[in-house]
């Protein structure tokens, strides 16, 4: 037993021996003209989209004016709805006043 469990030690330390080689031979971490030509790179980017789709932008604003007729015929369809919902309930009061007895009354 005590010969497996060292047998499995030193292969779990060879392969932590491998790994750390490995990681000894990453290249370094990124110096500070990477970085600034990455985030010069990022503004470039940045200021170049917003240089192409500036026009699309301002149209997107504009084109608000183009959803008035929606919204107002929206309302036309909404003020119709209400008018049918105003007579239902018109006659629905009208019927209930009709009526001999009230629900309550026939729940017996």
């Amino acid at each position: 037993m005590r010969a497996e469990t060292d047998k499995k030690y030193s292969e779990v330390t060879l392969n932590i021996k491998a790994l750390s080689d490995k990681i000894d031979g990453l290249p370094r971490p990124i110096g500070f003209w990477q970085l600034a030509g990455m985030i010069a790179s990022g503004l470039v980017v940045a200021f170049t989209l917003l240089g192409v789709f500036a026009d699309r932008f301002d149209g997107g604003i504009s084109a608000y004016g183009t959803f008035d007729a929606f919204f107002e015929e929206q309302r036309e369809v909404d003020a119709g709805q209400s008018a049918r919902i105003d007579k239902i309930l018109e006659v629905l009061e009208a019927q209930s006043a009709q009526s001999p007895t009230s629900p309550a009354e026939g729940q017996d």
